[in-house]
């Protein structure tokens, strides 16, 4: 690695350059950001849904790890509060279908209230879901900037050294805007016409539009082809007769109770 060139009077890399462009590099200098700002650290767990005061006394109470090694694997990041949050996270750069790291942690947990599994990777997905009162977010990394972007932040020298690390060597901001997906399964038409709402297999990764497909066999009366081009709010992984424990998510998506309620 060049750390200047030639003719140039000063390096254009921070120190968190020199980590390296694979995962672990990405893994590390967000936990580096976290255990060293301490309104960094209190933004990201809000966002995880983990209501805490920020203050200085947490923040000393507050440990972050890598690297952890534990019978089940070795983590790439841990924060913990004792008595009341831990969180595990796994980090990708790519795409990162985590299928087996699941559930492959949730033994890993302190006996605390709020225990999250979050899975970052480079894909937009809102997926949530819970097993055994422990909570999994699937999030990526351009949620995690944007996180960042929080007003109180804005002045923080390593803060922004982070976000144009993870920008420029990983490329975050590229993403699939548009989903076109086919919608000719009456039971699918009834439930986006009429609830706003498509079902489909777990996805790892939401775009920013769903634009669904109509064939004439689907619905005569509306036509064939792309005829909306919606936003999507958000995607929730969960069985039917949970749907109440994810209310907060639900007014999370909009503030039209009208529309949370259909």
């Amino acid at each position: 690695m060049i750390l200047k060139q030639e003719k140039r009077t000063a390096s254009h890399l921070t120190p968190l350059d020199l980590l390296g462009t694979d995962e672990k590099g990405l893994s590390k200098a967000f936990a580096y950001v976290l255990a060293k700002d301490k309104d960094a650290l209190f933004v990201f767990l809000c966002f995880l849904g983990i209501r805490v005061k920020n203050t200085s006394k947490k923040f000393l109470t507050t440990s972050v790890e890598i690297e952890h090694s534990r019978p089940e694997g070795r983590t790439d990041i841990e924060i913990l509060h004792p008595g009341s949050f831990h969180v595990i996270a796994e980090c990708k750069i790519h795409k990162g279908k985590i299928l087996n790291q699941r559930t492959q942690y949730l033994r890993s947990f302190e006996d605390v209230p709020n225990r999250i599994m979050c899975f970052i990777t480079k894909e937009r997905d809102t997926n949530k879901q819970k097993h055994n009162g422990i909570t999994t977010r699937h999030i990526s990394w351009m949620d995690i900037l944007d996180v960042l972007e929080d007003a109180r932040l804005k002045d923080n020298t390593i803060v922004r050294q982070f976000m144009t690390y993870a920008i420029r060597t990983y490329k975050m901001k590229t993403q699939k805007e548009i989903l076109v997906q086919d919608l000719s399964r009456p039971i699918e038409l009834n439930r986006y016409l009429k609830y706003s709402i498509y079902k489909r297999d777990v996805t790892f990764g939401s775009p920013l539009y769903f634009a669904p497909y109509f064939t004439r066999k689907a619905d005569e009366t509306i036509g064939k082809g792309i005829r909306y081009l919606s936003r999507v709010l958000g995607i929730l992984t969960l069985k039917p007769g949970d749907i109440d424990e994810y209310l907060n998510d639900l007014e999370s998506f909009s503030e039209n109770l009208g529309q949370v309620k259909k």
